[in-house]
């Protein structure tokens, strides 16, 4: 198996408080990156609680390693505090996003399918959450976790898309 894990307290390359790579902290190749000054987001020595943060934003966005798990199951885990809610996609790809749909409420797509989405009940607001995802492939049934706790499950078809983008649905931005 594959595991992106990105820490904003390791593996930040920034110059002026913009964040070109973020390398991946277990010492595998795998990272996220932004080559366009323009798209690159904010480094936040002080976010959550004291911690480092990257901040996303309107066109800025990060690719990455292409390791997200086709047709298989996976889990992803990640930390968000939404300032508002237009930040929409959390961690994409070209046609799968965890996303907020313009609210407080995390759902997923693969296959470009917004008929079948996995959505959460749960309005997160807008303090600090963790969301994790599992997709379980032969049952193609979803999970969402909000902090720790279930909150909804249904169907989501199979993923087929192994790219990953931070903050953006097929690198639109």
């Amino acid at each position: 198996t594959s595991t992106l894990w990105l820490k904003a307290d390791s593996g930040v390359v920034q110059l002026n408080n913009l964040v070109s790579d973020w390398n991946d902290v277990t010492g595998n190749k795998f990272k996220a990156y932004q080559t366009n000054n323009l798209n690159r987001p904010t480094f936040i020595s002080n976010s959550i609680n004291g911690k480092p943060g990257i901040r996303f934003g309107t066109s800025l966005y990060m690719l990455c390693s292409n390791v997200f798990p086709v047709n298989s199951d996976y889990t992803l885990t990640v930390v968000i505090k939404s300032l508002n809610t237009s930040n929409s996609n959390i961690v994409g790809g070209n046609n799968r996003t965890l996303w907020m749909a313009g609210s407080n409420h995390a759902q997923v797509i693969h296959n470009g399918d917004f008929t079948n989405q996995l959505v959460s009940s749960k309005d997160i607001g807008i303090d600090p959450s963790i969301i994790t995802v599992q997709y379980y492939s032969a049952t193609q049934i979803g999970i969402i976790r909000v902090n720790g706790v279930f909150i909804d499950s249904s169907f989501c078809p199979r993923n087929n898309d192994s790219t990953i983008y931070l903050s953006t649905y097929t690198s639109a931005g």
